[in-house]
């Protein structure tokens, strides 16, 4: 509940008339995944480790998010990988 009013206030804030908030629960640390916790150099560590195809879709993800969309890992992977 706490969440919601927090999401609102921003949406209301910014102009937006609704916002969509998924709250799942994070998978970074399974095994099949990163398998470490999340942070910003573990995600530059996994995208690191992908193969290419696997890389190239996953920077392409990262890019093509809408310009709303600033996040750390977003911030943190355009300096790395500047969008070309």
């Amino acid at each position: 509940p706490k969440a919601v009013a927090v999401i609102a206030a921003w949406a209301q804030a910014n102009g937006y008339d609704a916002a969509i908030w998924t709250a799942l629960v994070s998978n970074f640390d399974e095994a099949e995944k990163a398998g470490e916790p999340f942070s910003l150099d573990a995600v530059i560590r996994y995208l690191d480790g992908l193969d290419k195809l696997s890389f190239a879709k996953a920077l392409r993800y990262i890019w093509n998010a809408p310009g709303e969309v600033q996040t750390p890992v977003r911030t943190a992977v355009g300096k790395r990988w500047p969008e070309g």
